[in-house]
């Protein structure tokens, strides 16, 4: 987690002093602290063994009522 948040915090300490600064390296810093929110879902069900059984569950009780509703 802290090497998806340095780059933005380097490049918000350099724009603070540089504004005009702002390039394709601040999106990447963007970019890469973002995947962090994308990439926890995946974290939390590797940690956590009981997380993918209750969502595996979870999808096929909602799929298992839409079938039973379209049928």
């Amino acid at each position: 987690m802290i090497l998806r948040y340095t780059p933005m915090f380097v490049f918000m300490s350099i724009l603070a002093f540089y504004p005009v600064l702002r390039t394709n390296a601040w999106l990447f810093a963007e970019t890469v602290t973002f995947t962090n929110s994308s990439i926890n879902p995946f974290l939390f069900c590797w940690r956590l063994r009981e997380l993918p059984v209750a969502v595996l569950k979870t999808l096929r009780a909602l799929f298992g009522k839409d079938a039973e509703v379209n049928s």
